[in-house]
C-alpha cells in the first residue's frame, strides 16, 4: 500500500478529523487509511511512553509531482514527555489562559468565527459581547476549508481591543516558511496563545478549487514551534535572536477513529510541546471519562492541561446535521432521544439544559481544566453563551495577580 495516499500527505498518523465510522473526513465513501484493515498504523510504536515524530516531508526532489518524500534525514526521532504541569515549569507568557492553567483554575473560552467580509469594526463590537463570561478567545482559522478574514489579523484587531486570544493555526493553507512566519508575528503582537491544527481539506469548504499544503501536520507544527520557543531556532536550523513567546496547544479528538489510537496520539503531541490541549465539540460525556481515566492511567494529566469543547444542540434535526457534518464529533442516542421526546418549540430550551449538565459534569472531573464553547455548531448568539455561563455558574470569572507579579512570584 502506497503511503501517499492521505490527501493530506499524513504518512504515520491519521488527522484528527475521520468520521466516527471510521471514513476518511475528504474521501468519505473511503475508509481511513489509518483505521481500514492493513492500517498504515500497524509500523507505528505503541510501546508505553514512546513517543516519536516523524520529521516533515522532503519536497525537494522534484518540483513537478507534487509529492513529498520521506528520506533519510526524514526519519522518525524519539520524543520525551516534559515535566509534571506545575510551578515548577517555565512561565511562558504569563498570559491569563496560562495563569489559569497554573493556578488549577477552572477556564472558560469561546470559539469565534471571523467574519467573511473586510468589515473588523463590527466584528470586534459583536465579540465584546463576551467581555464578561470567557477569559479567551479561540480565533479561527478558515474552519471547516471555508474562507474568512485572516486569523491572525482577527487575533490583533481583539487584542488591540483588549481580549485575550488564541490563535487556531492549520497547516492546510501555508507551508513551512509562512507557518513559522506566522508564528513570529503572532508573538510580536501580543498573541500568547496558539493551537495547532492540521486542518480540514480545501474540497471539504467554499474554495474547493484552492490548493492545499499540509507541508507540516499539526505535530510537526507543535514540534517546530516548541524548538523555536525553546532552542531559538528555525526547522532550517537558522538561529533566532529574538524567539516567540507562545503557549502551545494541540488538538485531540478521543472519540475519533482509530480509537486505541487517540491516547498515543496526545501523548505524542504532549512531548512535541504542547502545554495544553482542546478537544473536538464533546456530547459523549461517558465516552470522555474513559478517556481520561486512560489519559490518568499513564500519568499523562500531570503533562498537559485538558479544555473540552462543548456546544449547543439547538434542535433533534441540529444534532442529526452535527453528527453528519462534523468529523470526530459523536452525539449519543440518549441525547437525539431526548430531543425527539420534546416539543419542537421546546427543543432549543432543552439544549441548552444539555449543554448546562454537560459543564456541570466536566466541571466535577479533575482532569479537566476548562471549557472552550463552540457557538458555530448551531448559530448560538454571543448573547445565549453569555446566558449558559450564568446558568453554568461560571461567573464572575476569577480576578488573577497581574503578569509581573505571576513572573516574579
Amino acid at each position: 500500500m502506497s503511503t501517499f495516499k492521505c490527501p493530506k500527505h499524513l504518512y504515520s498518523r491519521p488527522c484528527d478529523e475521520v468520521h466516527v465510522d471510521g471514513t476518511c473526513s475528504v474521501e468519505t465513501s473511503v475508509p481511513c487509511l489509518f483505521v481500514s484493515p492493513g492500517s498504515l498504523l500497524s509500523n507505528f510504536p505503541f510501546e508505553a511512553n514512546k513517543y516519536r515524530i516523524n520529521s516533515p516531508l522532503d519536497w525537494s526532489g522534484s518540483p513537478f509531482d507534487g509529492r513529498g518524500r520521506p528520506t533519510q534525514s526524514n526519519s522518525s526521532t524519539g520524543l520525551t514527555l516534559p515535566p509534571d504541569f506545575g510551578p515548577e515549569r517555565p512561565v511562558r507568557t504569563a498570559s491569563r489562559l496560562e495563569r489559569l492553567l497554573r493556578d488549577d483554575k477552572f477556564s472558560v473560552t469561546c470559539e469565534v468565527v471571523p467574519p467573511a467580509t473586510a468589515d473588523a469594526t463590527t466584528f470586534v463590537q459583536s465579540v465584546k459581547t463576551l467581555s464578561s463570561c470567557v477569559d479567551a478567545v479561540q480565533i479561527t482559522d478558515n474552519p471547516s476549508a471555508d474562507l474568512h478574514m485572516s486569523g491572525l489579523l482577527a487575533a490583533f484587531f481583539l487584542e488591540q481591543a483588549g481580549f485575550e486570544t488564541i490563535l487556531h493555526m492549520t497547516c492546510r493553507d501555508r507551508n513551512r516558511a509562512q507557518l513559522q512566519a506566522d508564528v513570529l508575528g503572532a508573538s510580536g503582537a501580543g498573541i500568547n496563545n496558539i493551537l495547532c491544527l492540521t486542518g480540514a481539506h480545501p474540497t471539504e469548504g467554499n474554495q474547493p478549487e484552492s490548493k492545499p499544503m499540509f507541508d507540516l501536520d499539526s505535530v510537526n507544527l507543535i514540534n517546530a514551534i516548541r524548538q523555536m520557543r525553546d532552542d531559538s531556532k528555525l526547522l532550517s536550523g537558522r538561529t533566532l535572536d529574538d524567539p516567540p513567546h507562545v503557549l502551545i496547544g494541540g488538538l485531540v479528538s478521543p472519540l475519533a477513529p482509530p480509537r486505541n489510537y487517540r491516547l498515543h496520539d496526545l501523548g505524542t503531541k504532549i512531548a512535541a510541546g504542547a502545554d495544553f490541549v482542546v478537544t473536538h465539540v464533546i456530547f459523549d460525556i461517558e465516552s470522555l471519562d474513559r478517556f481520561l481515566e486512560a489519559m490518568e492511567s499513564k500519568g499523562l494529566q500531570e503533562k498537559v492541561s485538558v479544555m473540552v469543547s462543548v456546544g449547543v444542540i439547538v434542535s433533534a434535526k441540529n444534532a442529526r446535521d452535527i453528527h453528519r457534518r462534523f468529523p470526530g464529533v459523536l452525539i449519543p442516542e440518549s441525547i437525539l432521544e431526548r430531543l425527539d421526546g420534546i416539543a419542537p418549540g421546546r427543543q432549543r430550551q432543552e439544549g441548552f439544559q444539555i449543554a448546562v449538565e454537560t459543564i456541570q459534569r466536566l466541571r466535577e472531573n479533575p482532569i479537566v481544566s476548562g471549557i472552550n464553547i463552540v457557538p458555530h455548531l448551531s448559530s448560538t448568539t454571543f448573547d445565549e453563551i453569555v446566558e449558559l455561563c450564568g446558568q453554568s455558574n461560571l461567573l464572575p470569572r476569577p480576578i488573577l495577580e497581574t503578569p509581573e507579579e505571576a513572573i516574579n512570584g
